[in-house]
């Protein structure tokens, strides 16, 4: 699932099948200064992972989010996404 940046939070579930969240590269127009909150919304087993585009991810790796309600806040600066927060 490609990351739109106009929208600032995401709630995804992955009920069905384990879903990759991409985000834009962290330079991109788009995302430069930007700040996204996904968050799992099913109480499957299957994860959803958030990633790059061309990329490793935040904080240089894809960030599994496993259980239900767990969640993450990523803002980029234009070199690398960052993580703000992450719950649990």
């Amino acid at each position: 699932y490609d990351i739109d940046m106009a929208v600032d939070t995401y709630l995804i579930s992955s009920y069905a099948a384990t879903v990759t969240a991409r985000l834009p590269p962290a330079n991109a127009i788009e995302a430069i200064g930007r700040t996204i909150t996904i968050k799992k919304t099913d109480s499957s087993g299957h994860a959803v992972n958030v990633s790059e585009q061309g990329g490793a991810g935040p904080d240089q790796y894809t960030q599994p989010l496993n259980s239900r309600y767990d969640a993450i806040t990523v803002t980029s600066n234009g070199g690398q996404w960052y993580i703000v927060s992450k719950f649990p």
